[in-house]
């Protein structure tokens, strides 16, 4: 790999600065920027200092990680001091980076074994450098995995060595080549953690499956029974487009429900995973709300911090599973009318209706059966609607009570039940909105694809994947 000379020139310059303050800010935000680019999960924090024996200059923190990481610059990277600095422990479970280049001395391999018994990764600038990720398939995984959990001395040449690997590992796994899996993982495991090097691993086998590989013949052992959150947002940020029979496979070896942990907004790949796992990703409430305009001739599905949501011509449709988390995302409807209701309602269980007039009168009908379709109709075909707007309806869906409310600052839906998004969807979002016909035939083919792949999954035990 051709050294990238970037990182250094940057960090060079700003160390040549005539004000040490200026120095120490411009150095400690340059290598900031760039280990961010490693992990787009990760947020690193600047602690005011610089270049102190044991107060780190910056912190790794992850949402689902519980763990931090420190990160130590060294103007001084010459190998006894290194040595040094792991010899008082103050540096333990931590990245080094050395802001020599290149250092005085070669590093060798004493301070890469003593860097890796003390769980700690020594890394120089073209290191850095070279642990970027290069834009290819599954090339942000070795790069995020190294700065959560890697060890031993980095070096460009070693850099090189991990991000060759890693292709390796993940197109063998891509295409079922047990024979190529075993020797770039051996490889990758001698500069990462064992808990790291497990996710990692896992995540290649998950892709193994999900490609078709039978879980008896993956050449490595694995303890990991599905993937986690972090691997499933690495396979969605790093996978090139699959069909929606891989993303289906996905998510039967993992827990749909992550995804609400995952906000990473609009992507094609996390749009194909929702549609094709609907039914099993569970929620408890849905709040629409109108949105801008525009021409898309396709619903569109995104995540964002504790929700999911899709988007139409005119509305998005935020799913949660509880109502405060998407209680503040409404914004001011009009109750819709009785007969509008009634167009929307078509062969829905109703349980009751609620109305209300001008002068604050409420009207309810119930059933605890469920109003049959005759009187449904003979309840909402009043003339002109006199007795007022629907401020609710309750339906039955899936077995399961659902309240959907037309306040005035709110159009939702919720139970308290768990039910599969695509059960709550199908059942009350035509109902809470007036969907135009694109909209509502693109529904439609949304649910007839996951039928498919479900009728698919239930006959053979097995996805094709063609």
């Amino acid at each position: 790999m051709t050294p990238d000379r970037t990182l250094v020139d940057s960090v060079r310059a700003h160390l040549e600065a005539p004000s040490w303050e200026g120095s120490a800010e411009g150095t400690v935000a340059v290598v900031a920027s760039v280990l961010g680019r490693m992990d787009r999960s990760v947020v690193v924090e600047s602690t005011g200092y610089f270049n102190h024996t044991f107060i780190p200059d910056l912190i790794l923190r992850w949402e689902k990680r519980s763990k931090e990481r420190r990160v130590f610059l060294r103007l001084d990277a010459g190998r006894q001091n290194l040595l040094s600095a792991l010899d008082s422990r103050a540096v333990d479970e931590s990245v080094i980076v050395g802001l020599e280049d290149p250092p005085e001395e070669e590093w060798g391999d004493e301070l890469g074994d003593l860097a890796a018994s003390r769980e700690t990764m020594v890394v120089d600038l073209p290191g850095v450098s070279g642990l970027q990720p290069q834009g290819g398939d599954f090339d942000d995984v070795v790069p995020s995995s190294m700065l959560r959990g890697g060890l031993g001395t980095v070096q460009l040449e070693q850099a090189s060595e991990l991000q060759a690997s890693g292709h390796r590992f993940f197109r063998a796994a891509s295409v079922v080549d047990a024979e190529s899996i075993s020797a770039p993982a051996q490889r990758i495991s001698m500069n990462l953690s064992a808990v790291e090097h497990e996710r990692l691993v896992g995540l290649g086998r998950v892709l193994w499956q999900a490609r078709g590989g039978s879980p008896q013949d993956f050449p490595i052992q694995t303890t990991l029974s599905s993937i986690d959150s972090m691997g499933l947002r690495l396979l969605l940020e790093t996978s090139p487009e699959q069909t929606s029979a891989f993303w289906r496979a996905i998510g039967q070896s993992s827990d749909p429900d992550l995804v609400y942990g995952l906000a990473l907004g609009h992507s094609s790949n996390l749009h194909a995973f929702v549609n094709a796992n609907a039914d099993r990703i569970r929620c408890k409430a849905l709040v629409v709300a109108e949105g801008e305009l525009h021409g898309s001739e396709s619903l569109e599905w995104s995540s964002h911090p504790g929700t999911i949501a899709l988007t139409g011509r005119d509305f998005v449709a935020y799913i949660a599973q509880s109502v405060e988390t998407v209680r503040h995302l409404a914004r001011e409807h009009t109750m819709p009318t009785t007969r509008a209701v009634g167009e929307r309602l078509a062969s829905r269980i109703v349980e009751s209706v609620t109305t209300e007039t001008q002068d604050g009168t409420r009207w309810m009908v119930e059933n605890e059966n469920g109003l049959e379709e005759h009187e449904r109709v003979e309840f909402l075909d009043w003339e002109g609607g006199h007795r007022g707007l629907v401020t609710s309806i309750a339906l039955r869906v899936a077995g399961t009570h659902v309240d959907c409310r037309f306040p005035v600052l709110e159009s939702s839906a919720r139970t308290t039940a768990l039910l599969p998004v695509s059960s709550l969807v199908q059942a009350v979002l035509p109902v809470l909105w007036h969907l135009d016909e694109g909209d509502a035939h693109s529904l439609e083919g949304m649910y007839q694809e996951l039928e498919r792949l479900a009728v698919e999954e239930r006959a053979s035990g097995q996805l094709s994947f063609d």
